[in-house]
């Protein structure tokens, strides 16, 4: 449920009837002879079928033909008698003539209902508008389950209503008083609440990398009568792959022994060792001659 706010709503009060709060409106001593009402400007063609809650409660309603507005909706500012037999409105207030009532009325067909009501009871009301039917469900129970009664009239089906009233005077110039509460307006209207989506998207760029690098390694070899170096190429390959969310590193590295390197050494060797035998046998011969 969701109250009309009445701190929001125009306030006519010259007298100081009325005492306001944001959901509660109280009543004291309105007369019949003066002006004063509280109404708000929903827009032309605001409403057209509705169903509106309203709470109330007549707290003094006993002297004839005292009587004070629950609520109405009407096209123009004004109260009970401007819109009588000349404009369009729908009215619902409190009035007493030997018995306290609550009467339903539409101006401009000049047509009204009533319910009897007891006085200091609370009611609580439910207002619909279907097409040409206008009702007022009066039920004792806040729930709004346990009906006490119904009124209705008649109306223009296609009318629509600009203003909303709660509460305003019948001013016919007579000096009856009357007090009372109401309390809890619900238009029953829709709140639109609006949303707004908000969507990111983000890129993520991939960056690959690659590194070759070409190490020489150095190999000696050596024999009794000489050295060889032999160079040896060894081509190491690095790798890395970087990303913005994940980083692979890979390292290879391949080291390769020739076989023609091996052979080589060998034959060195040999040959080495077969020079090495040669002096040898020249040696001897060399110490047999000298003998």
């Amino acid at each position: 449920m969701t109250t009309e706010n009445y701190t929001l709503y125009t306030k006519d009060d010259p007298n100081g009837r009325f005492a306001v709060t944001a959901s509660t409106i109280t009543v004291s001593g309105l007369t019949r002879n003066e002006e004063a009402r509280i109404y708000d400007n929903k827009g032309v063609a605001h409403f057209g079928d509705f169903t509106h809650d309203i709470d109330a409660t007549a707290t003094v309603l006993n002297v004839y033909p005292s009587a004070g507005y629950i609520w109405a909706v009407a096209n123009s500012v004004g109260g009970f008698f401007d819109w009588w037999g000349v404009a369009n409105a729908l009215n619902i207030y409190f009035f007493y003539a030997g018995t306290p009532s609550i009467v339903i009325a539409d101006s401009l067909e000049q047509t009204t209902d009533l319910g009897a009501i007891g006085v200091g009871t609370n009611y609580y009301l439910r207002i619909t508008r279907l097409g040409a039917t206008v009702q007022c469900f009066i039920y004792s129970d806040s729930g709004r389950t346990v009906l006490v009664d119904t009124i209705s009239v008649a109306t223009n089906a296609g009318q629509t209503y600009q203003f909303v009233y709660s509460p305003d005077t019948i001013n016919t110039g007579q000096n009856n008083a009357c007090s009372y509460e109401l309390a809890n307006l619900d238009l029953n209207e829709a709140v639109t609440t609006t949303t707004t989506t908000s969507t990111t998207t983000t890129s993520t760029t991939t960056t690959s990398t690659t590194t070759t690098t070409t190490t020489t390694t150095s190999v000696p070899t050596t024999t009794t009568t000489s050295t060889t170096t032999t160079t040896v190429p060894t081509t190491t390959t690095s790798t890395t792959t970087t990303s913005t969310t994940t980083t692979s590193t890979t390292t290879t590295s391949t080291t390769t022994v020739i076989p023609e390197l091996i052979l080589s050494i060998s034959s060195v060797l040999s040959t080495d060792l077969s020079i090495s035998s040669s002096l040898a046998e020249n040696l001897t011969i060399s110490s047999t001659l000298s003998q």
